[in-house]
C-alpha cells in the first residue's frame, strides 16, 4: 500500500471515529497525492493529539506498564517509527 493510500485511509478512520477536522476532510475528498503535501503537513496531522485519540479510539484500556492511554502509547511508538505512516498501516 502506497503512503498515499495509507494516510487517507487512516485520516478516514480518524474522522469515521470523530475526529471533526475540516483539513482532514478535505484532503479526503481533494484527491491530492501525498507529493502534493509536505511531509510536515501529514505529519503535523498523524502526530496531532486529537487524531491520535480517534484513530486509535479511546477504548478505556490503558498500557498499565507505561501508565498511558492507549491512544498516547500507540502515539509515543509511532514517534519511534522510522516510517510512521507504516505503523499506522498495521491498524488500518
Amino acid at each position: 500500500m502506497k503512503d498515499e493510500q495509507i494516510l487517507k485511509q487512516a485520516t478516514e478512520k480518524a474522522v469515521k471515529n470523530g475526529w471533526d477536522n475540516e483539513t482532514a476532510i478535505a484532503f479526503i475528498h481533494s484527491g491530492k497525492d501525498i507529493g502534493e503535501i509536505t511531509s510536515r503537513e501529514y505529519y503535523g496531522t498523524i502526530f496531532f493529539h486529537n487524531f491520535a485519540k480517534a484513530f486509535w479510539f479511546f477504548d478505556g484500556e490503558t498500557h498499565l506498564k507505561a501508565g498511558l492511554d492507549e491512544w498516547q502509547w500507540h502515539l509515543q511508538q509511532m514517534v519511534l517509527e522510522e516510517k510512521p505512516l507504516q505503523y499506522l498501516k498495521k491498524f488500518l
